[in-house]
């Protein structure tokens, strides 16, 4: 069935005045909003009758109760997005219940730009979830430079490419460079390509396996287009404690951007051996679990001043043990020479395990 040219809203609001006041703002800028209602049944009736792209609430009157209607939109319908305005005060636990992203009481124009990046976010989703083959592209993410991004990506195509045999590429987008360089061709890494290459990741992703991208380091613009192409992405961070500040900065901005947060996962490189935090204290800064721990390996210098991953030049080492156990992870296999499952398959396999763990 076709999507409609305008994707349906349904707002919650329980104060009449307000709801329309919002109703109004959503209709003029482009926005249709086919139903809407207060708290309760009627709300959700509604929401199982429409079927609406998103959902629009108001976070009103007693604290529980606004809470347990967000519980109740979220159980019925959970792969709505939903975007809240109103008692501010309670927004870490309306992110943590699955709100994308939670507004002031009278969010204005805020409310309309939220409401069409995550209906973008969402179109881009359903588009490569719809198609019938193609590979994943992930985008390897950092708040800053120095945490091992780039380690991480270049380990990554190198373990799709080398060790499980995979069709891979790798979209080189950070200025400085490096990925290349840790992917020598004569050692069975994959190709990699220059930043340009970015436009074409949805028809590089039809003709391969997975499409790697190293972005440059800081939510900067080559950033943000990797993150609208990609199916996952990846943040990397080490457990120092002013990086793990500016991450969830980063992922604080994520969310106001309306960027899904289970297609995000974290991923700890422990750079430098008094990297000594455990994984659990980590998750607990970030408020989300650990896909990979990167354990510190000395021979990295050494590795990268001779120009290839550990994945390829010392495949026994604890870094790339754990490098591969996380291409196995993504690719949806227990180990090398493992059957491959689908593309949606492999989502739906991450994204339940992000949210158990």
């Amino acid at each position: 069935m076709a999507m409609p040219a305008v994707p349906p809203v349904l707002l919650i609001d329980p104060d009449e005045a307000a709801r329309e006041e919002v109703r109004r703002l959503l209709s003029v800028s482009g926005l249709a909003v086919t139903a809407h209602a207060g708290y309760g049944p009627e709300a959700l009736r509604l929401l199982r009758e429409t079927s609406p792209s998103l959902v629009v609430m108001a976070l009103r009157g007693i604290p529980p109760r606004a809470l347990i209607m967000l519980e109740q939109v979220r159980a019925l319908a959970p792969g709505t997005p939903v975007i809240l305005y109103g008692m501010p005060s309670l927004a870490a636990e309306a992110m943590a219940l699955g709100a994308r992203a939670c507004l002031s009481d009278r969010p204005g124009e805020a409310l309309v730009e939220a409401a069409r990046r995550v209906l973008a976010v969402e179109e881009t989703l359903r588009r490569r979830a719809g198609e019938a083959a193609g590979g994943m592209t992930l985008a390897v993410v950092s708040a800053r430079g120095g945490v091992g991004k780039t380690t991480v990506a270049a380990g990554l195509a190198a373990a799709f490419a080398a060790r499980l045999g995979l069709s891979t590429v790798l979209v080189d987008c950070d200025p400085y460079g490096g990925a290349a360089g840790l992917l020598p061709r004569e050692k069975g890494a994959p190709a990699t390509l220059p930043a340009s290459a970015l436009e074409e990741a949805p028809q590089l992703a039809a003709r391969h396996d997975f499409v790697v991208i190293d972005t440059a380091a800081g939510l900067r613009e080559e950033a943000l287009q990797a993150l609208e192409v990609c199916d996952l992405a990846l943040l990397v961070t080490t457990p120092e404690v002013s990086v793990l500040r500016e991450h969830a900065r980063a992922l604080e901005q994520l969310a106001g951007w309306g960027f899904p947060a289970d297609r995000l996962l974290l991923v700890l490189d422990r750079t430098h051996p008094s990297h000594r935090a455990s994984a659990a204290e980590v998750a607990q800064a970030l408020d989300r679990p650990l896909t990979a721990d990167i354990p510190y390996d000395r021979r990295l210098r050494r590795l990268a001043e001779e120009g290839i991953t550990p994945v390829l030049g010392a495949s026994s080492s604890p870094a790339a043990r754990a490098l591969v156990a996380l291409a196995c992870r993504l690719a949806g296999v227990d180990g090398p020479g493992g059957e491959r499952h689908s593309l949606m398959h492999r989502l739906r396999s991450l994204l339940w395990r992000g949210r158990r763990g």
